[in-house]
């Protein structure tokens, strides 16, 4: 989310009118350019779906400086996603930079360190933070684009061909002049011949479609003697 304001900061272009387009992207210019360049990031909260016994679209994290905070909590690959863990009092806290494996948490999510002064007083700005984010975010919306005269339930997705049904590996195909520029013929037959003309280098494949499929059918044949 932050590659389009960095660009647009790079190349000059003012960011669109915010009272019309909300970004949560943060320029990082002055991490790329600068040897302490700092991220212009305050919080930086990561949603995702937090499962459980009712699968939800939240905010599971939240970095701040040196710390981050977990919301919610479930296995890894091949883990039981239902068994997740929410803390809804105090998050699970690790400081990455000392911690980055996330083995040790200064926070467990049950009350705030007692012995780590600086802890408590993020954990207490990330819980203002949080409460912020989650009264104030709203999720956005983006309108279906409508299905194309050849398009419907099972008839999604690129297609050399509608009228043989996606099928298109025959003859007729392959010396079709119009299906020369459909999308899965422009940038190999049609573009390789080109090239072998400009540079007057020898055509290797010129060779017809027939003939391409008995070579593929003799090597098969030898693979199995």
């Amino acid at each position: 989310m932050d590659v389009f304001p960095t660009f647009s900061r790079l190349a000059g272009v003012p960011l669109p009118n915010a009272n019309h387009t909300v970004l949560d992207g943060r320029s990082m210019a002055d991490i790329l350019l600068r040897e302490n360049g700092k991220s212009d990031h305050d919080f930086l909260f990561l949603y995702g779906t937090c499962y459980g016994q009712k699968p939800q679209r939240t905010i599971k994290a939240v970095r701040h400086g040196p710390y981050k905070a977990h919301f919610c909590t479930s296995p890894g690959l091949g883990g039981n996603m239902s068994n997740a863990t929410i803390y809804s009092k105090y998050p699970l806290v690790f400081d990455v930079e000392q911690d980055p494996s996330e083995a040790y948490p200064v926070c467990t999510g049950d009350k705030l360190p007692s012995n780590d002064a600086q802890a408590t007083r993020a954990i207490e700005r990330i819980m203002r933070a949080y409460a912020m984010e989650k009264a104030t975010f709203e999720y956005g919306h983006i309108p279906p684009v409508p299905p194309a005269p050849d398009e419907g339930p099972n008839r999604y997705g690129l297609c050399c061909n509608r009228a043989t049904n996606c099928s298109c590996e025959t003859l007729s195909l392959w010396e079709d002049d119009a299906f020369q520029s459909r999308l899965f013929r422009v940038g190999s037959k049609e573009h390789h011949d080109r090239y072998h003309e400009l540079v007057g280098e020898e055509n290797h494949m010129q060779t017809t479609m027939p003939q391409v499929q008995k070579k593929q059918q003799l090597s098969s044949s030898q693979l199995f003697r």
